[in-house]
């Protein structure tokens, strides 16, 4: 489950900012790591053909407030709706995972029976 978990996270990390062309599932390590054509700019930072920023695929490469814009408005996009999709996981599955959490822990820790709060669904 953790795994999935880091795999997954990192994965909406990076579509946030672009997508692989080939296979839009990789993030963008995975992507430029079977590229021969991979540069690397001052930073360390892996620019490869096979992916793709919001504006280049839109075709807006001139580096003004369009490609501003269009990357602003995808990670704005991006991060709604994940977040949509984290609250209504919560609200429909599991509602005793909203909260830290770490409150109830200790109460269970401490003795106390909280039925359905480590559950599958909460999981």
């Amino acid at each position: 489950v953790a795994a999935i978990v880091d795999i997954g996270t990192n994965w909406i990390t990076h579509i946030k900012d672009g997508i692989c062309v080939n296979a839009f599932w990789l993030n963008k390590p995975q992507c430029c790591w079977a590229s021969k054509n991979v540069t690397y700019d001052s930073y360390n930072n892996p620019k490869c053909p096979e992916w793709f920023t919001w504006p280049e695929i839109f075709n807006d490469y001139n580096d003004g407030f369009g490609e501003y814009l269009i990357s602003y408005i995808f990670y704005m996009f991006w991060a709604v709706l994940f977040a949509l999709l984290a609250v209504l996981l919560v609200r429909v599955f599991a509602p005793y995972a909203s909260g830290s959490g770490l409150p109830e822990i200790k109460t269970i820790l401490g003795g106390f029976i909280i039925r359905g709060y480590l559950g599958k669904w909460t999981l």
